[in-house]
């Protein structure tokens, strides 16, 4: 598991992240194509405000290796400034009781200041 820290996101604006995962033993893309994945974004209080999955197709794999979350600006106005928790969830979609957490880490979201 990886400990992140993201860079402060507005929450005026659509937020999309593209991001690779390799294989720790050869160091080559993974091939992603069996596998499930959630991104989730909590408050405080460890309630989830915002999640991307690959249910919900908010979480896609868009190449041996690649994948991208997105948020459209209307979801992210539901985040008030301040520091969010994140976690990521990778599982075989056949089995989703084995999930690996792949990381947690704080979301710094600020006030983007426009209508």
């Amino acid at each position: 598991m990886y400990q992140i820290s993201f860079a402060p996101r507005s929450n005026r604006e659509s937020w999309t992240f593209v991001g690779a995962i390799m294989d720790a033993n050869t160091n080559e893309l993974l091939d992603l194509s069996d596998l499930s994945f959630e991104f989730a974004i909590r408050d405080r209080d460890g309630c989830q405000r915002l999640l991307a999955s690959t249910d919900n197709e908010k979480f896609v794999v868009i190449g041996t290796g690649l994948f991208q979350w997105s948020f459209t600006k209307d979801e992210m106005r539901c985040l008030y400034p301040g520091t969010y928790e994140t976690g990521f969830l990778m599982w075989q979609t056949a089995d989703p009781e084995q999930a690996s957490q792949l990381s947690v880490g704080p979301l710094p979201i600020v006030d983007g200041n426009t209508p």
